[in-house]
């Protein structure tokens, strides 16, 4: 059972084929056509059809003494529960996948059945295991020259070690060359920005740099956009830790164009607050800079609010992100003409359970706001983004008191990122 993507014939065809062909016993058709009907469920995420489908099948298999078919449907039914996270049941599903492959001596499909059975360990936290059976699938896959699920099984071993890990870096190259080979251009250039990120927690920004333009541009290539956003975004937040402010500014507006031109895509805000940041930065010496970083909050805060509305569901993940952003749009907002904001800025604090410090940490002798400690908050919003739902966002989510000094803010997001409303009306 793989993950593969779902053919061109339509499912009431091959429910239809796989009738008839049951009816004449072909189970030589019966198993193909299953095959295209698990795939093309799995790859829509109908994981509660699979279920259905597989267990049925099951039963079939069993009436007719077919010990490979039964097999195949036992995987089928623990790659539907994998995906459920249910994973003990997943795991008692491949176990007995697993013994009738090898019953038949089906190699290929006993090396998937293991793939996925260390997916299930790995998801359990029992990380021995789960190496155990990726590198038991992994040799197969080799022997095979199946390069797809060959650079699977390494970017899934690369996960199961530290991101400094020597191992970890040694797999992602193995898959990126798998992946390569197999002409995968939008899983290479991925896999080219997992490669990165572990060069860059090593240090060598230098390879991790040089990584990330070369991912950009295979990404770019296959029109592969919204990954393509996070790799320049990824690239700009690196850019900003090394001191490469004009760099970085650079790879952010990129990646801002780049995501305004889909649907929905929380990366055009996170470009935002990295920008006016680096407007502060590139103007620390500036005699100017007061009313610099005061234009830089006013950019920052409309972003600041979406984000906040886009983590509803993730709050412990996105509120020390959020308390670092008040607590430097607080201290770039002094004199008396910025008061009602700062209140504002302190209740909207006070709305989401945040205490705000005094100030950002900063070193001696060095003006406040500090900027460059906020950039570490950067990577952070984009490692929480990745893993939140895509939220049903209207117009009425952003509402504020009123009379608040947030209001015009809250008013700013429906213009700056008009993609996140669908059928709502910008205000022009």
């Amino acid at each position: 059972m793989s993950d593969a993507p779902p053919q061109a014939e339509s499912l009431s065809d091959l429910l239809t084929r796989r009738s008839e062909a049951r009816s004449k016993d072909d189970y030589d058709t019966v198993i193909a056509t299953s095959r295209a009907l698990w795939q093309r469920w799995s790859a829509t995420r109908e994981f509660d059809q699979l279920h259905a489908d597989a267990r049925a099948e099951r039963g079939h298999a069993r009436r007719s003494d077919n010990t490979n078919y039964l097999a195949l449907s036992e995987s089928a039914i623990g790659l539907a529960l994998l995906r459920r996270k249910e994973y003990d049941d997943a795991a008692t599903s491949f176990r007995t996948a697993t013994k009738l492959f090898r019953e038949v001596d089906n190699d290929a499909e006993l090396a998937v059945a293991e793939h996925h059975l260390g997916e299930v360990y790995q998801n359990q936290g029992n990380i021995d295991a789960a190496r155990r059976h990726f590198q038991a699938a992994l040799g197969t896959f080799r022997s095979k020259k199946a390069a797809l699920w060959l650079a699977k099984a390494h970017i899934k071993l690369a996960e199961t070690y530290a991101l400094t890990d020597d191992q970890t870096r040694q797999h992602y190259k193995e898959a990126l060359t798998a992946l390569m080979s197999a002409k995968r251009a939008g899983e290479a250039g991925e896999c080219a920005m997992r490669l990165a990120s572990a060069h860059a927690a090593t240090g060598d920004t230098k390879t991790a740099i040089k990584l990330y333009g070369q991912a950009a541009q295979v990404l770019e290539h296959s029109k592969t956009f919204r990954l393509l956003a996070k790799c320049q975004a990824e690239l700009g937040a690196l850019l900003a830790t090394t001191g490469k402010i004009r760099e970085s500014e650079f790879q952010w507006d990129e990646a801002r164009s780049t995501s305004m031109s889909l649907p929905y895509d929380p990366i055009t805000a996170v470009a935002d607050i990295s920008i006016a940041l680096l407007w502060d930065e590139q103007a620390r010496k500036s005699y100017q800079r007061p009313a610099i970083v005061a234009h830089a909050a006013h950019l920052l805060l409309p972003a600041m609010m979406y984000l906040t509305v886009v983590h509803e569901e993730r709050k412990q993940a996105w509120n020390p992100t959020l308390k670092t952003l008040l607590t430097w749009s607080v201290t770039a907002l002094p004199g008396v003409d910025n008061g009602p904001l700062r209140t504002a800025l302190r209740d909207f604090a006070h709305l989401h359970d945040i205490t705000l410090d005094a100030e950002v940490s900063r070193p001696k002798g060095t003006r406040k706001p500090y900027t460059p400690v906020v950039f570490t908050s950067i990577a952070a919003i984009l490692s929480t983004i990745k893993d939140v739902p895509t939220p049903k966002l209207t117009p009425d989510a952003f509402a504020t008191p009123l009379h608040s000094a947030l209001e015009p803010y809250a008013s700013a997001v429906l213009r700056r990122y008009p993609n996140s409303f669908p059928g709502a009306q910008a205000e022009k």
